[in-house]
């Protein structure tokens, strides 16, 4: 659960304050309920689901602006934006059709890190490959895009905006602002 939806907005819900909202909203489940929170499709989990939503509609009947600022805003530097770059990368893609994450790995790599765990950190490797207007087949085959933008997992210094307003995603020698309108600066580094 990395997107929930709260009076019309939507809210990524990094580790952090999933973290924070489980201590909060779980303190009297047993610990069986609480594993099954970590299992989609299961009954603890839309428990769980429907309690953030309720907790958050509170937070935002009492104070939209603090909301705004608590919830809303992404706002991740370093370590925390090189980890979570993949999962906002596809949550965005996910609500905004026409783009996709193209895993560039070999067989032979991703086989590799599956066995060492990298996995975990980068679902589709540490570099991957940015699409717009994917044609079908493209997310797995890797052509026949508008345009492709590679993101190097590790190089990625700060994630900031909103997912409905916009994301910046900030890279040492370019950024990527994920609008209704997606825009790279510089735009040399896109591959066509």
């Amino acid at each position: 659960m990395a997107l929930i939806r709260i009076k019309e907005r939507w809210i990524y819900l990094n580790p952090k304050r999933e973290k924070l909202l489980r201590a909060i909203l779980l303190k009297d489940f047993d610990p069986l309920n609480r594993i099954g929170t970590r299992i989609g499709n299961s009954k603890a989990r839309d428990e769980f689901e429907n309690r953030i939503i309720e907790y958050l509609t509170k937070l935002w009947d009492e104070s939209k602006k603090q909301f705004e600022d608590d919830w809303l805003l992404i706002s991740l530097d370093d370590k925390e934006a090189k980890h979570q770059v993949t999962d906002i990368l596809l949550d965005w893609c996910s609500l905004n059709k026409g783009f996709g994450l193209i895993d560039q790995r070999s067989y032979d790599l991703k086989f590799l890190d599956d066995r060492t765990g990298k996995n975990r950190l980068y679902p589709l490797g540490d570099s991957i490959m940015f699409s717009t207007s994917p044609a079908p087949g493209a997310q797995l085959l890797g052509y026949n895009s508008a345009f492709r933008v590679r993101v190097n997992c590790d190089e990625v210094e700060s994630i900031f905006g909103e997912i409905d307003s916009g994301i910046m995603i900030e890279l040492p020698t370019y950024s990527i602002s994920l609008r209704e309108n997606v825009e790279v600066f510089p735009p040399n580094c896109l591959i066509e």
